[in-house]
């Protein structure tokens, strides 16, 4: 069974979770290109800043990461 949420919810979420993991790692590798998205790698900052544009790249982004909790479907 899965909650419906709002984008604006979801996209609250994806944050959350890119902030965290981000505050997880050493300082010196925050900035690293660790994430494979969309053919390209990413770092978390890179990732955060798309997100909070509401690029093309980063609404996929916050589909893909919702999708993937496998708890939650955007209405």
């Amino acid at each position: 069974m899965s909650f419906q949420i709002t984008y604006e919810e979801a996209k609250r979420l994806t944050l959350e979770f890119l902030n965290d993991w981000m505050k997880k790692l050493p300082a010196a590798q925050r900035t690293a290109p660790i994430i494979i998205f969309d053919m390209k790698s990413w770092s978390i900052p890179q990732l955060i800043a798309q997100v909070q544009s509401d690029t093309d790249v980063g609404k996929r982004y916050v589909y893909f990461y919702i999708t993937s909790l496998k708890k939650y479907t955007i209405k």
